[in-house]
């Protein structure tokens, strides 16, 4: 091998130029490859990364309705290891110097160790100190804050919390001047996006402070459930009113909109190593063959085929390995990108990470699939013998009458076999790669509608009154039924009850007029007093599904309910989340909870006449509670979508210039397959416009078919893969078409296809019959 050693040196030397920007070429590519695989590692493992981050486990999460909370008595139950505490205050701040502009921000006394937030700068509030605070970062930045700012703090009275809620136009509890001790962050905002204040648990020996709902997060000791503290809960005071769920740091909403955030990352990694590997591969090839003279002239010195092999695949190992290692270095260096968009926000250590596993093993297969594609192509051209190639006999200019003979011809040229299994693979790579852009397209507008419409998932009103208050105020209950431009009226009540050991928040309601009622997505509505219907996610968690009967019980009386539906529920009170909790009637709540008639209502649901805009909404509220309009705030699993929705969007860039190059490719293989056949037509009298006409009908013939297949394959597995999300989140799974989107997908590749077919008509305008002397 001493012979190929030599010229691989030599050649490497007399080609260093070529071989240096060859290299180049494949350390971009190996960078946009592994830096995508290894950001969609580090984005999957944040939350998990995060979670291990924390100085405590939070393992379940206790909800108290109301009173003092019971953390002590909690923290002494047989299963418990640790509890911490976080009780809701009625308060807010209010810009030093009286002004009337809100930092809105939920506030809460407790321990910050019961949130997910870490403490990023200063410290956590001291638990005697009723005027020290924690805020979220995204506040103090928004409003220029820093630690040792003091903000005044109103707070309403527990009577007015009760009777008003946040509706409360005049706060009349105590006033505190509160001070800036630390900043935390976390992925709590994910969730909710209202910024939190952290006050210590002195903040609720202040008098007359309004308090509501109490968290309590716990760790269980080693082999303790969540089941086991449930049962441990019914010995305390007030258990009828605690609710208990597993926690999670990152809440599942979370971790499935980084989980989708992952896949796209790994789709864009996929997609862009087979542009890398195809690409780079033949112009590997290109650099590395060797020229017919030369190969004869190596020939008569005794250069064995396997010795030329061996020179072309070496010469070829030396830019591939080396680019290969140059791209993992420089993805390690930009890792500092990644996780981006709401993963971010649950990374404990942004900056720099290596990830090993990834990139040892992207970088292996990266250059083994560059190699491979040399080696398959050398062996390739190798092997390949000169062939007779025949014009086609088959070429009539009356095959398809209805068309003029150059549309005949071009038609006849796509459709016959000859020769075609060269196309089929690319007849397959076209109908997959529209079929994953119109798919994309499918999923992205279905998904952008389920975000900007809140009807969808469950918010079909345009105003909610009663935030917060036990019971409905009869003044402002009488405004909204007496105010002219409120066309729809529903009323609705919370409890917290159970099904076993398994929490269900449940929702009462009566329509008043109009049809404000939850859309539904199986079944029907519930009418009877025992009749429920339920969020989608609550019938899995419960294992039901309509038709069948249920056990809810409160406060030890149990009500047996028959499901008679699946519907997308409204995010109010206790219902939280779109397919969480269940539906019934005023009527049977009030049967649940002990009460004759009805259950209190606590909330009002408005719908304002069709085509109301914000100023309308803003108008009608102010005018019937005194108070400006705060914007509403959509479900956990909707803001996320909303906040990954532009992924589908990069996805669907990614794949077009994929379907774009391979139309191209296609065309230029299709195209060249027909030069003979062409140029025979020209010996036969066809003049140069004909033939090009040809060609252009010959394009057209080839990517129509294929273009129109992955169409309605794309625009079915859009609208399943949709409907599976919206299942996932409870929310109506009715998928959009894509509308313009995909006709402008179809119509643009075929637009394509005649480009190329015009340029490449050029050459079978100048095309001759090829002869074979024998």
């Amino acid at each position: 091998m001493a012979a190929v050693s030599y010229r691989v040196r030599r050649g490497l030397r007399s080609t260093w130029r070529s071989t240096a920007a060859l290299t180049l070429a494949v350390a971009v590519g190996s960078l946009a490859v592994l830096a995508v695989a290894a950001g969609a590692t580090r984005t999957s493992s944040a939350p998990d990364r995060y979670t291990a981050s924390l100085r405590t486990g939070h393992d379940a999460t206790i909800t108290q309705g109301g009173g003092p909370p019971l953390t002590a008595d909690i923290a002494a139950l047989p299963s418990v290891a640790s509890a911490r505490t976080l009780t809701f205050v009625f308060g807010g701040f209010q810009v030093a110097g009286g002004g009337n502009d809100d930092l809105d921000a939920l506030v809460f006394a407790g321990s910050v160790d019961a949130t997910a937030d870490r403490v990023v700068r200063g410290r956590a509030p001291s638990a005697d100190q009723p005027s020290e605070f924690t805020a979220s970062k995204s506040w103090v930045v928004a409003h220029h804050l820093d630690l040792g700012d003091t903000v005044p703090l109103l707070t309403l009275t527990q009577a007015q919390a009760d009777e008003q809620g946040f509706e409360a136009p005049d706060p009349q509890g105590p006033m505190v001047n509160a001070r800036l001790v630390g900043i935390t962050d976390g992925p709590d905002e994910l969730d909710d996006p209202t910024p939190k204040a952290v006050f210590g648990t002195a903040l609720l020996d202040e008098p007359g402070i309004g308090t509501s709902a109490s968290v309590v997060t716990v760790d269980l000791r080693p082999g303790r459930s969540v089941a086991d503290v449930r049962r441990e809960l019914d010995t305390l005071p007030g258990s009828e009113d605690m609710s208990i769920g597993k926690s999670q740091v990152v809440s599942a909403a979370v971790r499935t909109a980084i989980h989708a955030q992952t896949q796209s990352l790994w789709v864009v990694a996929l997609v862009a190593f087979a542009a890398v590997v195809v690409t780079l591969g033949q112009l590997t090839m290109r650099q590395v063959r060797q020229a017919t003279t030369e190969r004869s002239a190596l020939g008569t010195l005794g250069y064995t085929r396997r010795q030329a092999i061996a020179e072309m695949m070496a010469t070829a190992a030396a830019p591939i390995v080396v680019g290969v290692l140059a791209g993992a270095v420089a993805a390690i260096a930009v890792s500092r990108f990644f996780p981006f968009g709401l993963a971010r926000r649950v990374e404990p250590a942004p900056g720099l990470r290596v990830e090993w596993p990834v990139l040892a093993m992207g970088a292996l297969v990266l250059a083994v699939a560059l190699l491979g594609v040399v080696f398959g192509a050398i062996l390739g051209a190798e092997r390949r013998a000169p062939v007779r190639q025949r014009p086609t006999t088959r070429l009539r200019a009356g095959t398809l009458p209805r068309l003029w003979p150059s549309a005949s011809t071009g038609v006849r040229l796509a459709l016959d076999r000859t020769g075609s299994r060269r196309l089929t693979g690319g007849l397959v790579s076209i109908t997959f790669a529209v079929m994953c852009l119109v798919g994309t397209l499918t999923f992205g507008s279905s998904m952008d509608r389920l975000v900007d419409e809140p009807a969808r998932y469950g918010n079909n009103f345009d105003l909610a009154f009663g935030s917060g208050a036990d019971e409905i105020a009869p003044e402002l209950l009488s405004k909204v039924n007496a105010d002219p431009d409120i066309r729809g009226i529903t009323l609705y009540s919370q409890e917290a009850t159970r099904v076993g050991d398994i929490s269900l928040p449940l929702l009462g309601f009566r329509r008043v007029r109009g049809d404000l009622a939850p859309p539904v997505l199986q079944g029907r509505l519930p009418e009877s007093d025992d009749e429920i219907a339920l969020g989608r996610l609550a019938a899995d968690q419960l294992g039901r599904r309509v038709g069948d009967t249920i056990n809810v019980r409160r406060s030890g009386a149990a009500a047996r309910l028959r499901i008679v539906g699946i519907a997308a529920l409204p995010n109010l009170g206790a219902s939280d989340g779109v397919g969480e909790g269940g539906l019934v009637s005023l009527r049977t709540l009030g049967k649940i909870i002990g009460s004759d008639g009805e259950a209190p209502t606590q909330g009002v649901a408005a719908g304002l006449a069709p085509g109301s805009d914000n100023a309308d909404r803003a108008h009608v509220w102010r005018r019937i509670t005194g108070t400006p309009l705060s914007p509403g705030v959509a479900p956990p699993s909707v803001l996320n979508l909303d906040r990954i929705r532009a992924i589908p969007r990069i996805l669907a860039a990614v794949l077009a210039l994929l379907a774009t190059f391979t139309v191209v490719q296609l065309i230029v293989v299709a195209v060249g397959r027909r030069r003979r056949d062409l140029a025979v037509l020209g010996a036969l009298g066809a003049v140069r416009r004909w033939r090009s006409d040809a060609v252009r009908w010959q394009c057209i013939a080839t990517i129509v078919v294929p273009i129109a297949l992955g169409v309605g394959l794309g625009v079915v597995g859009g609208s399943i893969a949709f409907g599976l999300l919206a299942d996932s989140i409870g929310a109506v799974r009715t998928a959009a078409s894509g509308g313009w989107r995909t006709g402008a997908v179809a119509v643009g590749l075929i637009a394509i296809g005649i480009v190329s077919g015009s340029a490449m008509s050029k050459a079978a305008r100048t095309a001759t019959p090829w002869l074979r002397v024998e």
